[in-house]
């Protein structure tokens, strides 16, 4: 009996090895015309062009399934012979699709792997963004852009970022952002009005700079995110679940909040919270004008800290609240030395300078 079972399983094995090779024959000798298919399909969508050095079908590479491995992708805006820079590029593109999706006519992406590559958007000083590659040249209205748009992100599964830089940077306001994933994954999960992302994973942050004239938060630093974010569309209201950052001197930053985007000037809201964190490990994840204050008090303590941003994000300046508690710590002044001090208080930026007055 068991060995009859053997020789079943062995002729189905067999069998899906005979017809996965036969496909990836076929694939090997319509290549050309599927290249020019999917770059046809691909630039009629975007305004912009794809490029694909090559393409291989790996059946049993991630799973058994339709997997192909493209090289040396390269995908750019209208203006790419003027400012030079890729929209995005990958030394190596990983894609799963759905075996269910693909029965039914509807090509849905289960697993996707960009590896040594980056992502780069930008908005130059005359306001033009290479984000306008999403707009299609042969789009009846915006109203179909849009809903390709959401159908593009609803087709997205899992993705995974290895050796892969993403950045932004904003000519006209300053604003810049960029981190390099050393190796982190997103997982995706929709409902009828959510759309549900965890991302997770080793990234080096290159900065987050909000106020150029105040310096960038993160610089040059090492972390493992741990994000949990839902976008409502029907609400327009994206949101921050509890998420954390744990930084590289392994102190955790609790990360909260959301984003209003049903007005026309978005409204946002951010919370940060971390527990007996060493000031001269948190000074290198601020920016350089509150790391220089801060630092000029030359506290050596533990501190338990909130901090709440909230705006909007146009140029004009959040409103930022701190409050802090210290644990026990010593003080030099030049009469001596104070010790088991502790002290808590509260910081804001709304304060109006022209009310203060001297006391007495």
């Amino acid at each position: 009996m068991f060995s009859k079972i053997l020789k079943v399983f062995g002729v189905l094995v067999l069998f899906l090895l005979i017809m996965f090779a036969a496909v990836e024959v076929w694939l090997n000798r319509n290549r050309d015309e599927l290249f020019r298919k999917v770059q046809s399909i691909v630039n009629d969508k975007l305004n912009g062009n794809l490029e694909i050095e090559d393409f291989r079908f790996r059946p049993f590479s991630g799973g058994l399934g339709l997997n192909f491995t493209l090289v040396n992708v390269k995908l750019t805006d209208s203006l790419y012979t003027i400012h030079k820079t890729p929209f995005l590029q990958a030394e190596l593109m990983h894609v799963a699709l759905d075996f269910n999706g693909f029965y039914k006519g509807e090509i849905k992406i289960k697993n996707l792997v960009l590896q040594n590559g980056s992502l780069r958007l930008f908005v130059q000083k005359d306001g033009y963004s290479n984000l306008s590659i999403f707009r299609s040249a042969n789009s009846k209205d915006k109203k179909s852009a849009g809903t390709d748009k959401d159908g593009l992100v609803e087709k997205l599964g899992n993705l995974r970022f290895i050796n892969f830089a993403a950045s932004f940077s904003d000519s006209v306001s300053g604003k810049s952002y960029g981190a390099l994933f050393h190796d982190a994954s997103n997982r995706m999960t929709f409902t009828d009005t959510t759309s549900e992302a965890h991302f997770r994973g080793a990234v080096f942050f290159n900065g987050l700079v909000f106020r150029p004239e105040k310096g960038g938060f993160l610089m040059n630093q090492e972390t493992n995110l741990d994000l949990s974010v839902a976008y409502d569309s029907e609400n327009k209201l994206l949101k921050i679940r509890p998420s954390s950052l744990l930084s590289e001197t392994r102190d955790t930053i609790g990360i909260q909040g959301k984003f209003n985007f049903a007005d026309s000037v978005p409204l946002f809201e951010l919370n940060f919270k971390a527990r007996k964190i060493a000031v001269k490990n948190a000074l290198p994840l601020l920016n350089k004008k509150v790391r220089d204050q801060i630092d000029s008090l030359g506290l050596q303590a533990t501190v338990d800290t909130q901090v709440k941003i909230a705006g909007t994000t146009t140029q004009k300046p959040p409103r930022v609240d701190v409050h802090f508690k210290t644990d026990t710590f010593q003080y030099a002044i030049p009469v001596g030395m104070l010790r088991n001090m502790r002290t808590e208080g509260e910081y804001t930026n709304q304060g109006d300078t022209t009310q203060l007055r001297m006391p007495g």
